[in-house]
């Protein structure tokens, strides 16, 4: 950030037991460096705060040492964040429902893009989650609206591998855990890959065994952490993906993937009401859209594929062009 270590420790704060720097103290920095044209260190600290306020946050107004940590990972040992962003979402998660926490406290809005570019859009072309959200008409929803928004979803209504969505390679596991283990900012949590094979273009072939969704959960500061950390880390160095993943007993072809779903449902016990079947009707009368419409929408979709075609086209010309146009410049040089 270059800024003297005693001008640094002065704008440190302390809230509810967490140390860091507020955002207003971040922000100022950014307008200084913004005024001397110092764009290098600029981008450096508008990453730190987008990293505190909206990819890890943890105490209100306050970027702390968590999200400081794995800015540092990132930007000096090319880290990829994505696991601990996902770990937090995780935790997140389980202390929303075992605890009765009602306050998300991870990054919202890749969860909420993520979310969306997966329900609905008929229709639209992207090359991303973010381009397709961007595309669509978003209305604003409270609590009540997103239960039964949800609870009306089905399985036609979910785009379970989206067209921008690249099919890759699975990690199943990791060293001797069944599962894969991560590490985030608050804690260390495991992910199961098995149920989400549908989302990376894979078919499912079968239930998933209790064995292979061991849960596995620790919360930094308790117990011995230190070794937790490093017996992850350990596993990571031995990645095992789908096409090694040779254990037989990790999926229960005997018994349909749809029934564990219901069963694991009725287990749980998803917060959701029941929509009364009138309203499931009217939900469908709008669903049923005349074919003159449906045409219209199709050849607009048609349409936009064809820009983005003719776009890509007309980048590759410039590109062309200006290979050409060097060759030329080197060519009257050499002359």
């Amino acid at each position: 950030m270059k800024i003297h270590p005693r001008e640094l420790e002065s704008a440190l704060v302390s809230k509810k037991g967490v140390r860091g720097f507020t955002p207003k103290f971040l922000e100022s920095y950014l307008h200084q460096l913004a005024n001397q044209e110092n764009w290098e260190i600029f981008m450096d600290v508008l990453a730190l705060t987008l990293y505190g306020v909206m990819l890890f946050p943890n105490v209100e107004d306050l970027v702390d040492y968590a999200a400081i940590d794995v800015f540092i990972a990132s930007k000096t040992r090319s880290e990829n964040p994505v696991p601990a962003i996902l770990a937090d979402v995780y935790i997140t998660f389980h202390l929303c429902y075992d605890l009765g926490k009602r306050k998300l406290m991870c990054c919202l809005p890749v969860f909420y893009v993520w979310l969306l570019s997966r329900i609905g859009g008929k229709g639209i072309i992207a090359q991303c989650p973010v381009e397709e959200v961007m595309q669509r008409k978003l209305e604003v929803k409270r609590t009540t609206n997103w239960g039964e928004f949800l609870s009306r979803l089905t399985q036609e209504k979910i785009k379970w591998h989206p067209s921008w969505q690249q099919k890759s390679s699975i990690i199943y596991y990791c060293g001797n855990y069944p599962n894969v283990p991560l590490i985030g900012t608050k804690g260390c949590v495991n992910y199961n890959p098995i149920p989400t094979q549908t989302q990376f273009g894979y078919p499912i072939r079968g239930s998933p065994t209790a064995a292979s969704l061991t849960t596995f959960l620790t919360y930094h500061g308790e117990g011995d952490a230190t070794e937790t950390l490093r017996h992850i880390r350990s596993a990571w160095k031995k990645v095992i993906r789908m096409e090694r993943d040779s254990r037989a007993w990790r999926i229960d072809r005997e018994i349909p993937y749809h029934q564990w779903v219901t069963e694991r449902v009725n287990q749980v016990k998803l917060p959701f009401r029941r929509i009364p079947t009138q309203l499931r009707n009217e939900e469908q009368n709008q669903d049923i859209e005349s074919g003159e419409v449906k045409k219209l929408k199709e050849e607009v979709a048609r349409l936009k594929e064809k820009n983005v075609k003719i776009a890509d086209d007309l980048l590759g010309l410039q590109h062309s062009f200006a290979d050409l146009n060097r060759e030329y410049e080197e060519k009257t040089e050499a002359y």
